[in-house]
């Protein structure tokens, strides 16, 4: 869970479930699952809502975000110690707006992606 404060003002929380994959060992493991994000009326306006103002000046239609699910998502994230200091971590993830954040006349793409990999030190 996380507040915001400025800017949004508002309350969003992640659930995720990621489990252990087979293959995994010492050296290398990785983890898969679904996740879904929540948020509160106030965040979910100041990020998909459109008020009067904002609609008397611009092209969009006023709009009521309402709390509820945000997105649902499924992530990997992959981790290979190749060395006593030395690993690599690798992370893919997509996301799917729903709910009143996908509904909404601001939402251009529903569909998110993102993925990473880097190198890392431990001391």
């Amino acid at each position: 869970m996380r507040r915001y404060f400025g800017g949004s003002n508002g309350w969003i929380g992640d659930f995720g479930a990621y489990m252990p994959m087979p293959g995994s060992s010492k050296k290398f493991f990785w983890f898969a699952g679904p996740s879904v994000t929540l948020a509160d009326s106030t965040y979910m306006n100041s990020w998909f809502g459109v008020n009067q103002n904002q609609a008397t000046h611009s092209q969009y239609p006023q709009y009521h975000a309402s709390a509820g699910f945000k997105s649902v998502g499924f992530g990997i994230s992959a981790v290979w110690l190749f060395d006593k200091h030395w690993f690599a971590t690798a992370d893919g993830a997509f996301q799917q707006l729903v709910g009143s954040a996908g509904n909404s006349p601001i939402t251009h793409r529903k569909a998110n992606g993102v993925a990473d990999i880097s190198i890392n030190y431990r001391f």
